[in-house]
């Protein structure tokens, strides 16, 4: 039954054949073309193979049959395929598509280039699938002799009419600043912190013994840290900062607050070789400035503070720093006393425009890396693990005499350790 509803679709007399062509303007116009191969069942193919040849030469195989070829061609716009062939063999449609496809000339590639320029979206790009591979390369662009007559107006020139470009009503030419409303100001400065915090961070040791009975202080060391080198931002000078408190000390001690004249400065500890403590190196650093090369003794400030402060409280404490050397005098004391470093230092502690400034300002706005020592030798140097024993536990012995292992352990932990 399946072969006689094919032959009834073909029929040119059958109404569901007329209906079809008539919605079909391939069909219609192309049933004329197709060449029905005769089995000896009355013109009925068994099966019967598709060669379907479009307009420009190409062909395309449809082993499925002329019926299934004219569905998936049906969204081509008209005139694109040229004809449907019938083949009763496999061989058959491939010996033609091997000996009977025309060569298309260029006249002829021409002739098909209208119907891609006039013809819908899906006409365009059927034909653009089904380009022979022979097809020259398309021709440069024309018009570039206008092109290179275009000239752009200079900044600024650009008549601006838009209300967002507008000061007190009148264009903003470009490059002059727009007077940003207090939202839009408050975002810029945001991306600033954002920026600034992402290069240096504030590192904080705490030394809280754990023993018991619990000394009267802990320890907190704090260093600016440039996140990218992991080591003491540049511009950054505890030693300096311990001096600018001092001087204040005695005579102008209402300047600051109790806690800067606490801050102490002290040199870090070399640990990068486990058999070398004994030394007691000082860590050293290299930084390149300006082409110069040159080795920096790692220096950071401590202060001793009630045992009994939580973390929280801590930070409040150490707060207190950033605030005091925010202070005018503060910044131009710090300022003087590095009067014989170089240009590049000096622009960047230079008091308000500073990038130091900027940076140490926002160290402090953010949560800083906190860490938790065991151990004193893991930070200070011999000299100082003395200082901070007896102003811990009054103890002034030397640490093989300590009566407590604990404190042996908080004092020179690390370097038993190793031993």
């Amino acid at each position: 039954m399946a072969p006689a509803k094919r032959n009834a679709d073909h029929a040119p007399n059958n109404a569901a054949g007329k209906k079809q062509a008539m919605n079909n303007p391939i069909d219609s116009r192309t049933s004329n073309m197709s060449t029905i191969v005769n089995t000896g069942t009355a013109g009925i193919l068994q099966n019967p193979v598709c060669v379907v040849v479009y307009c420009n030469g190409s062909t395309s195989y449809f082993e499925s049959g002329v019926d299934d070829a004219r569905i998936k061609h049906s969204n081509m716009g008209i005139g694109v395929v040229q004809e449907y062939k019938a083949f009763e063999t496999e061989t058959e449609a491939k010996e033609f598509i091997a000996t009977s496809v025309p060569k298309i000339t260029t006249t002829e590639k021409e002739k098909v280039s209208p119907l891609m320029a006039v013809g819908n979206h899906n006409q365009a790009a059927s034909l653009a699938s089904i380009v022979s591979p022979e097809k020259p390369p398309p021709p440069k662009p024309k018009g570039l002799s206008a092109l290179a007559k275009i000239t752009f107006e200079k900044p600024g020139s650009t008549d601006l009419n838009q209300e967002s470009n507008c000061i007190d009503g009148k264009p903003a030419a470009f490059g002059k600043p727009i007077a940003f409303d207090t939202k839009h100001r408050g975002y810029l400065d945001f991306v600033q912190k954002t920026s600034l915090t992402s290069m240096v961070k504030l590192d904080v040791r705490i030394f809280k013994y754990k023993g018991s009975p619990p000394p009267k202080y802990q320890v907190v060391a704090f260093d600016l840290i440039n996140t990218t080198k992991s080591q003491t931002y540049w511009a950054h000078n505890a030693g300096k900062w311990a001096e600018v408190f001092s001087a204040a000390k005695h005579n102008y001690k209402e300047m600051y607050d109790e806690i800067c004249y606490k801050f102490t400065a002290y040199p870090v500890r070399d640990i990068n070789d486990m058999s070398d403590r004994n030394a007691c190196k000082t860590l050293v650093v290299t930084n390149k400035k300006s082409n110069r090369t040159y080795n920096l003794q790692v220096v950071g400030l401590y202060v001793t503070l009630p045992h009994e402060l939580t973390e929280e409280e801590v930070m409040k404490e150490l707060y207190a720093f950033n605030n005091n050397a925010k202070k005018e005098y503060a910044m131009e004391a710090y300022m003087q006393f590095h009067e014989a470093s170089a240009p590049s230092l000096k622009a960047c502690i230079t008091p308000h425009t500073g990038d130091y400034w900027k940076l140490l300002n926002s160290a402090f706005s953010v949560r800083p890396y906190i860490s938790y020592m065991d151990s004193l030798d893991s930070t200070f140097r011999d000299d100082v693990i003395t200082v901070l024993m007896k102003e811990l536990f009054n103890e002034e012995r030397h640490p093989v005499d300590y009566d407590d292992i604990e404190r042996q352990k908080f004092a020179y932990g690390l370097l038993m350790e190793s031993a």
